[in-house]
């Protein structure tokens, strides 16, 4: 007996009995506490989660299967019932699955898993000689962490409820047939269809994740985004025989724009805000912290961390400490978080936010009439260089101060020290490259901390540095995008050829930075800051 859930987006979206196992799952029931976004810090509304961002993918994937098989009737005519049946069941399941295996705060902590290992593991778990090939046994890593995450404890808990696992986990992660000689009949004949549902799951422009999260994120947040008629988007959508495997009907031509412009919009003017950056940055932090405290050294025999396979499941991970962890989500790490309220900044930083930074500078637009870096300039990329010294906690600090500036001039003294008494000319060489390499950044130290204390601001500095925006309109994945015009002649035209968006911009990506600093004692003036960054940068 089916099911039906009242949502926000959708009115009703229809369960089908053989789906209730999995949603009432403990694994799936686990996104509940998973917050969707990031957006809190600016947006407080947005408090929706990855359970019901997961029904709602599922609801769209039910929506555009049934259209795709309704379009594309010379493409499926080989096809069995048992065919379609497999392929829908596949792909509806990855669809519901394609986030189960997420880390708490979701992207933030995503980075947190250990990225060759799991991916090892889900290769490991599907047998199909294709699959293997395709990641050239190993060598190549496709996917996002959390992706292969989800793909592996889906077929782990799940498994026996899936048709075909390669094709499962290939939707997930976005893994295309490469290596047709190593399909089997079957997959050969389905493969038209699979394409097309690894592409509408897991696509560079347009898929049904996307398109839920889009409407979605919108709608809870409160912000003002573009109208998406999904419906009439998803009606259009059709397998194409060429390079890319789906294409749309031209009565999708105005919804495609849209999708790409709402994208472009919660990427620039949401995703990239200083404060969801920043918060961000606090969270890796204190995820870094809880790490360093609670794994077990790498050389131990049953090596256990915080962010793992295990930690997820009902199974749990056995931490020093605090025994067993069951099922990781946010909440779980805000406690552990807590516990050392007092013996961190950057959890009394994240709870209080009395105690938090301000960016200097509050946009990309704004950056851009103060400064022209680009992503290869020295000094951006001494900063990128800081940033990830900070993030790792080389110097058990998470901005540049005090502490900071000391250990760098320590670590001269100490180079300097070993070029003293080095006689072999080549090593000589390259330690004095080190060493003008640290005399300028401590120079550009100086002259920032200088000027900081000059206006009775603290020398106490967080740097988040981020690529430059650049629409997605200028993809060749969506200037190409098959666009059909008449479903009996199969006339094909390029996304290009019928839009009257300008597809002709080329730009370099740059990459920008925002510096935070405390604002306890006075306000610094952008302008007047970036005089003495533009000075420092000289050197």
């Amino acid at each position: 007996m089916s099911k039906k859930v009242r949502d926000p987006i959708y009115d009703y979206i229809i369960i089908e009995e053989e789906y209730l196992p999995i949603i009432n799952s403990v694994e799936f029931q686990r996104l509940r506490d998973i917050i969707q976004t990031s957006y809190t810090s600016v947006y407080p509304s947005a408090l929706h989660n990855r359970f019901t961002h997961s029904l709602g993918v599922f609801w769209l994937g039910n929506i555009a299967f049934d259209s795709l098989i309704k379009n594309s009737s010379e493409q499926i005519k080989r096809l069995t019932t048992k065919d379609k049946i497999d392929a829908k069941h596949t792909f509806i399941m990855a669809c519901l699955c394609h986030d189960l295996g997420h880390s708490p705060f979701s992207h933030t902590g995503e980075n947190f898993y250990d990225y060759p290992k799991i991916s090892k593991l889900l290769m490991d778990s599907i047998p199909r000689k294709s699959y293997k090939k395709d990641l050239d046994n190993g060598k190549i890593i496709v996917g996002k962490q959390h992706e292969i995450m989800s793909a592996l404890l889906a077929i782990k808990k799940f498994g026996n409820t899936i048709p075909d696992h390669s094709f499962f986990a290939r939707c997930i992660i976005g893994l295309q047939y490469k290596n047709e000689q190593c399909l089997t009949k079957v997959e050969k004949r389905r493969l038209p269809l699979y394409k097309s549902c690894i592409e509408l799951l897991n696509s560079s422009i347009i898929d049904v994740d996307k398109l839920d999260y889009l409407i979605r994120d919108s709608y809870m947040s409160g912000y003002s985004s573009i109208s998406i008629d999904y419906k009439r988007l998803l009606s259009g959508i059709f397998i194409n025989d060429g390079k890319y495997p789906i294409g749309y009907e031209k009565s999708s031509l105005s919804v495609l724009e849209n999708v790409l412009t709402a994208h472009d919009m919660e990427r620039r003017w949401v995703q990239s805000h200083p404060i969801i950056q920043y918060e961000g940055y606090l969270l890796k932090t204190i995820i870094r912290e809880l790490n360093s405290q609670y794994n077990s050294d790498k050389e131990a025999d049953n090596e256990t961390k915080l962010f793992s396979y295990d930690s997820i499941t009902a199974q749990g991970e056995e931490l020093k400490e605090i025994g067993t962890i069951r099922l990781l989500s946010d909440s779980d790490i805000l406690f552990l978080a807590k516990r050392n309220y007092n013996k961190s900044d950057a959890v009394k930083e994240y709870c209080d936010r009395s105690l938090r930074r301000h960016p200097i500078w509050k946009s990309e637009a704004e950056y851009s009439s103060l400064f022209e870096f680009k992503h290869n300039d020295a000094f951006v990329k001494i900063l990128m260089k800081w940033e990830k010294m900070l993030l790792e906690g080389q110097f058990g600090v998470y901005s540049l101060n005090d502490v900071f500036y000391k250990q760098l001039s320590d670590k001269y003294e100490e180079l300097k020290n070993q070029y003293d008494a080095i006689v072999s000319p080549s090593k000589k060489a390259t330690i004095k490259s080190n060493l003008d390499t640290l005399s300028n950044e401590l120079d550009i130290l100086k002259q920032i901390k200088d000027y900081l204390q000059k206006n009775n601001v603290p020398f106490d500095l967080v740097i988040v540095t981020q690529e430059q925006f650049k629409s997605g309109l200028y993809k060749p994945s969506f200037q190409e995008l098959p666009i059909r015009f008449n479903k009996d002649s199969n006339k094909i035209k390029q996304m290009k050829d019928v839009s009257a968006v300008p597809f002709n911009l080329n730009e370099d990506k740059k990459i920008y930075f925002y510096l935070y600093y405390k604002r306890t004692q006075g306000l610094l003036d952008a302008l007047e800051f970036s005089k003495v960054i533009r000075r420092a940068a000289v050197v």
